[in-house]
């Protein structure tokens, strides 16, 4: 995962990669409605500096790649396609690009979905994770910004939510909060 700025004449290109999982956003514009458009894309509050703002959404992207990898969670995407969620203005120009149903993973469910494959057996439980593992979890739930996201970190994680009662305590307790 690589999160990269780059200055322009009257403004700012943020690009977010991960090659290994084949995707990548960019975010070109002014300073402000670059900021903005970040804030919307990642689902997180858009207070604080712009600095603060990107660096939240270079964490999450991170956070979601350390989800993805260590633990195994995948990503549900929402049900419309990315390109419906381009509400931007004249000023500011995003892209998204993937690699594809044919380049997908092979544990990718939404890519077997759609090719009509069935999916592997699912695994038991693995064994309780290191330490590390666990403070991934906690910090990916703290990044949360949404109960619809934390809806889907429990149902891609409910074996590791079932193993750790804390841990699924910290995610009552986020759920919680983003209902105030």
């Amino acid at each position: 995962m690589t999160a990269s700025v780059d200055i322009l004449a009257g403004g700012i290109r943020q690009t977010f990669t991960n090659q290994d999982m084949g995707w990548a956003v960019a975010f070109e514009g002014s300073i402000e409605r670059t900021t903005e458009d970040i804030a919307r894309f990642f689902d997180i509050p858009a207070e604080g500096t712009p600095f603060e703002i990107h660096l939240a959404a270079a964490a999450l992207a991170v956070s979601g790649q350390a989800v993805a990898e260590v633990l195994g969670g995948t990503v549900i995407p929402e049900s419309k396609p990315a390109s419906a969620n381009r509400e931007y203005g004249s000023e500011t120009q995003a892209s998204v690009s993937t690699t594809g149903a044919d380049n997908a993973p092979a544990n990718d469910p939404w890519a077997q979905a759609e090719s009509g494959e069935k999916g592997q057996p699912e695994k038991e439980a693995e064994p309780e994770k290191p330490r590390d593992d666990r403070q991934i979890m906690i910090d990916t739930i703290a990044g949360t910004g949404s109960v619809d996201g934390l809806k889907r970190l429990w149902a891609e994680n409910k074996a590791t939510f079932d193993a750790d009662a804390d841990l699924f305590e910290k995610w009552k307790a986020r759920g919680r909060d983003l209902k105030k």
